[in-house]
């Protein structure tokens, strides 16, 4: 480990530590901003939140502690690494609620000095090893993300008969055993580190840790001998590292194989194939002591539109938000549940929450049988689908990079992802379900406006949501000139298509991998 190193853990000490105050800050942000929100939709003050407080449990916790001495932590890190002698502090444990489970995901939360540390040792070690890595994982590496696991697989389903083997490891990250990775990491045959690199690995394996209450007592726990140190950067290369065997082992049959982080797939052209990946699987976690569960895996399965009698036949399968068929690529049914959920939210935190339960603001909104009528609240949530459905993109840029091919800034929404979706269909029903349930709600907003207010407020059409035909522009007397028109999610798959097709997905983000 040479000089530079210090000078890299410097500035990873000082990022870590200015994000996360951007964070504090955001957070408090947002809490101002919603008391904000509450007084201009309701025309009442809102209350004043207790003053947040960040306790102090140990310095290299605190950004600004480690911000104005980031030199000589940093100087502390790299010499007791090259003396092999690095110990990473206790961690605080927290346990994350599993989506749809009733277990808790335990991660740990490291002070800023060994979390940025950790990045630049994953950064050192992954740029090092990447050539000697399998092509067929696609997560945490720079080379690669979730598009391209998506069109590495898609590119394999033109075949008549395809096999579909998916297997889920159980708890992948958390029962890595370590005697597993450490014999790896002896094997200089498939890995390039140093014997300082090595045990810095080992400390985070086996760093001690607590809940926040058992910290502030001094009471810590000793990591397991199984499992990554999941929130330290160095877990996403033993991840890596521990799978890698099972893709090369994959890659020496008739099939192909792609993983993105512990969401695994493979296919092949014959039942063969499909058995011999099948046993790939099966002595991988024989040699590395991973468990197969048996209860979410599918084992293997024929993808055929049509049934057949002597083996399990699907006609899709999931993989990272999208379903997969001999038809192509569609959004995945739980991802289309997480998108309608999202937009029902916004419908009623904007259109429902603040009249049915405080009030309304009548700078805001305007009902009136008679012109001019307008209501902001409605206007903000249609920007708001916009944003989420476009990633910032306004209907005027969507407009012309659909009519005249001009290049807009880069798609950053929903539709950006869901571009490699083959077929409008479903799209096309995502829009009428937008505004019908968009419609359901302004016809509750209604009859709150006049129950409870005893006002008048318009009936809207679909074709007038639409258009946006149902706002005025005289009562605007601002230099804004607010969009009113619906957005669609036919019209952001075809932007996001095109500009896929004319300039490439690279400058087009994925959401988050747990997002979809």
């Amino acid at each position: 480990m040479g000089i530079k190193l210090q000078s890299k853990i410097k500035r990873a000490i000082r990022f870590r530590a200015v994000k996360l105050l951007k964070k504090r800050t955001a957070i408090e942000a947002k809490a101002a901003e919603y008391r904000k929100k509450f007084s201009k939709r309701t025309g009442l003050p809102a209350g004043l939140p207790k003053p947040k407080t960040y306790p102090v449990l140990d310095n290299q916790f605190e950004p600004i502690y480690c911000l104005k001495r980031s030199s000589q932590i940093a100087r502390g890190i790299w010499r007791s690494s090259l003396r092999k002698k690095y110990t990473a502090k206790a961690a605080l444990l927290h346990r994350i609620p599993k989506p749809g489970a009733l277990q808790k995901r335990e991660i740990m939360e490291f002070s800023v000095p060994d979390a940025a540390f950790a990045t630049v040792l994953n950064n050192l070690l992954l740029k090092r090893n990447l050539k000697r890595f399998s092509g067929n994982p696609f997560a945490y590496r720079p080379d690669r993300n979730q598009f391209d696991a998506i069109i590495n697989l898609k590119q394999y389903l033109r075949s008549d008969k395809i096999f579909v083997i998916q297997f889920d490891f159980k708890n992948y990250f958390d029962t890595i055993p370590h005697a597993y990775i450490k014999r790896l990491l002896d094997n200089y045959g498939i890995i390039s580190i140093s014997e300082a690199e090595k045990r810095v690995i080992d400390a985070f394996l086996i760093h001690k840790f607590a809940t926040r209450k058992k910290y502030i007592l001094g009471s810590f726990s000793q990591k397991k001998e199984i499992g990554t140190p999941q929130g330290s950067s160095v877990s996403l290369f033993l991840a890596n590292l521990a799978n890698d065997a099972l893709a090369k082992r994959i890659e020496g049959v008739n099939g192909q194989f792609v993983r993105y982080a512990d969401d695994v797939v493979a296919i092949a052209n014959t039942y063969e194939d499909a058995i011999k990946i099948e046993q790939c699987f099966h002595e991988h976690c024989n040699d590395t002591g991973l468990e197969i569960n048996f209860e979410k895996s599918d084992g293997i399965r024929l993808l055929s539109q049509k049934a057949q009698n002597e083996i399990s036949t699907i006609q899709k399968f999931k993989f990272l938000g999208y379903d997969f068929s001999q038809k192509g690529c569609a959004i995945s049914d739980k991802a289309i549940e997480k998108i309608k959920s999202k937009i029902s939210r916004l419908i009623q935190i904007y259109l429902i929450q603040y009249v049915h339960k405080h009030n309304f603001n009548h700078n805001r909104t305007l009902p009136s049988s008679s012109l001019p009528f307008f209501d902001w609240d409605l206007m903000g949530l249609v920007s708001e689908i916009r944003n989420y459905l476009y990633g910032g993109c306004s209907e005027d840029l969507i407009y012309s990079l659909l009519s005249e091919g001009k290049r807009i800034p880069p798609m950053r929404g929903l539709m950006s992802f869901y571009a490699l979706v083959d077929s409008k269909d479903e799209l096309m029903t995502l829009d009428g379900w937008m505004v019908n349930t968009l419609r359901c709600a302004l016809n509750k907003r209604r009859l709150i406006f006049s129950g409870k207010y005893s006002v008048i407020y318009p009936r809207f059409s679909n074709k007038s949501l639409i258009l946006g035909s149902w706002y005025d522009p005289a009562w605007n007397k601002t230099k804004f000139i607010p969009d009113p028109r619906l957005p669609s999610f036919v019209r952001g798959w075809r932007a996001a298509q095109k500009y896929y097709l004319t300039f490439g997905l690279s400058e087009a983000a994925p959401p988050p991998y747990s997002g979809y």
